[in-house]
């Protein structure tokens, strides 16, 4: 479900910021289940991009935390779509219709 699961659980009960692979290790998970566990918490987990950042609850973040996570992922989302876009445009300009 949504907001559930065990990173969340893990997150929650345990205050800070927590290195990925460290997690991966105690909750024995891959780095790519993280992501996506991280991906559909409804929100509850967030990420820092700084040194020494990994992952942490939302309910132990304070604001500035979590707007820069989503700040960051707002960037990443348009630098994927400017690369969407030059993607079709290069395969148009090989006659491939999009």
């Amino acid at each position: 479900e949504p907001g559930e699961g065990p990173l969340e659980l893990y997150l929650r009960t345990r205050p800070g910021w927590h290195d990925r692979l460290n997690l991966c290790a105690a909750l024995s998970i891959s780095d790519r289940e993280a992501r996506e566990q991280s991906e559909h918490s409804a929100g509850l987990v967030i990420f820092g991009s700084g040194q020494g950042q990994g992952l942490k609850h939302l309910r132990h973040a304070d604001a500035w935390e979590a707007r820069s996570c989503a700040a960051e992922l707002r960037a990443r989302a348009a630098s994927h779509l400017r690369r969407a876009d030059e993607i079709e445009k290069a395969l148009r300009k090989m006659g491939v219709r999009t």
